[in-house]
């Protein structure tokens, strides 16, 4: 008898879902680069702190805040709490209907990706006059974009 796994009126056979997972965030291995800040202020350049850091790493400190960063911004939270039951519903959908685990997956990472992105993208403006007048603009999450551009989902079936 073949073990079986039900949501919402969906069956499927274990065997096919049990490992299956996606996830989308800053993964591991995205740093930033050794760039060179040239204040849009007119001030000296100078090198870029965060170079060769982990972006996940500054992601943590701008959502969650820290000793130097100390207004949090939780786009990771606000794109979870607004997008979850979306994304998992139409994961169901794509099942039911009779996507592949991995396509499903791949659309539900896809989306998942994307809302974090346009999080960060519209994110208010919240730098003080000092960064804001370096960076040329205030937009509390985007500098160069490397944070955006780190945003990438992960789908592992465990095949």
């Amino acid at each position: 008898m073949a073990r079986t796994v039900t949501r919402r009126g969906l069956v499927l056979d274990k065997r096919k879902w049990e490992s299956a997972s996606v996830k989308a965030g800053i993964l591991a291995g995205a740093t930033y680069p050794h760039d060179t800040i040239t204040p849009a202020d007119g001030g000296k350049p100078y090198p870029d702190p965060r170079g060769g850091k982990p972006v996940a790493m500054i992601a943590a400190a701008l959502n969650y805040g820290s000793g130097t960063q100390r207004i949090a911004r939780p786009f990771m939270e606000q794109t979870l709490a607004a997008k979850k039951a979306a994304w998992t519903r139409g994961l169901v959908v794509m099942l039911h209907s009779g996507s592949s685990v991995q396509d499903a997956l791949d659309t539900a990472g896809q989306a998942m990706r994307d809302a974090l992105r346009e999080t960060v993208a519209r994110w208010p403006a919240d730098n003080s006059d000092e960064w804001a007048a370096v960076k040329g603009r205030n937009h509390g999450l985007i500098f160069h974009s490397t944070l955006m551009n780190s945003i990438e989902y992960e789908v592992n079936t465990g095949a």
